[in-house]
């Protein structure tokens, strides 16, 4: 299991700029995290810790030595109410003050904040309630910030020829963290055509299709699949199961994350296009 889960990372975070990562390598880099996590443990003995996210195996890591030594975790959680965050105490997000207050509820306990939560719920019902970062990913960026994002595979050739590579270890390989100039420059000139692509692909059009199943695409890498569900994280697979076990008047409807614009090859939307009894739309559509 461990070496599973560690292995999908290797192969979506390191790039192939070289042979793919063996087992024994593999191995290498979990010892590795684990030495410098227990480390964290040892020498600087936090009384919490606090993560941005519970995803990767050395975020794994210290979740599951903070709970061996009695430390708190807490990890924020988008509740999908828009300004409230959850803090969780779980990768899994099932443990936490915030899960132990809906027991209360649920058994009877009162809330200060009914009234506002049967207003947010009614407001809701009337006009849907974009999510904040929702709005964000769809906002145009100033001329200013669009420049500076074509400019900015040019500042990190610069700085691979002006900066020591602290971040680059010889037996990885080219990283997110240690792209050299050629891989800088391919991922950058990969990501416009498959943009392009992306945007001009023959989706099938949404009233066209029936009675149908939805399935939005996950962002990868991400915690819902690589956390969460281990045993689906090919989604194209998954795709077509669910697609070939549908009611037969049914149809599967998929759409791509638009954050994974221009990462994935055009051969991954023409293989689901192609999928019996599925259909991909246009990721510009609203969920």
């Amino acid at each position: 299991g461990s070496r599973e889960i560690t292995r999908s990372y290797a192969e979506k975070f390191y790039y192939n700029g070289r042979k793919q990562l063996s087992d024994e390598e593999i191995i290498r880099y979990v010892q590795g995290a684990y030495a410098y996590v227990k480390k964290i443990f040892d020498e600087f003995k936090p009384d919490a810790v606090v993560a941005p996210l519970l995803a990767e195996p050395s975020h794994m890591m210290i979740f599951h030595m903070a709970r061996m030594r009695g430390v708190r975790s807490l990890c924020a959680v988008d509740s999908r109410v828009n300004g409230i965050w959850v803090l969780s105490e779980s990768p899994y997000e099932d443990t936490g003050a915030f899960l132990e207050r809906i027991d209360e509820l649920n058994a009877g306990a009162k809330s200060n904040n009914a009234e506002r939560a049967e207003k947010y719920i009614t407001e809701f019902r009337e006009t849907f309630k974009v999510p904040g970062y929702i709005e964000r990913r769809w906002k145009k960026p100033l001329p200013f910030k669009q420049v500076r994002m074509e400019l900015a595979p040019l500042r990190r050739i610069w700085e691979w020829y002006t900066r020591p590579h602290t971040d680059c270890i010889a037996t990885l390989g080219p990283s997110l963290d240690c792209r050299p100039p050629r891989i800088i420059l391919r991922d950058y000139l990969t990501k416009k055509l498959w943009s392009r692509a992306a945007r001009n692909f023959p989706y099938y059009p949404l009233e066209g299709v029936g009675k149908y199943v939805y399935y939005p695409l996950q962002v990868e890498p991400e915690v819902t699949l690589d956390v969460f569900a281990l045993h689906f994280k090919n989604q194209r697979e998954l795709a077509r199961i669910v697609a070939l076990s549908l009611p037969a008047d049914y149809t599967l409807v998929v759409k791509d994350h638009p954050d994974m614009l221009g990462l994935r090859p055009p051969e991954y939307l023409r293989d689901l296009a192609g999928t019996p009894n599925i259909k991909l739309v246009d990721y510009r559509i609203p969920s």
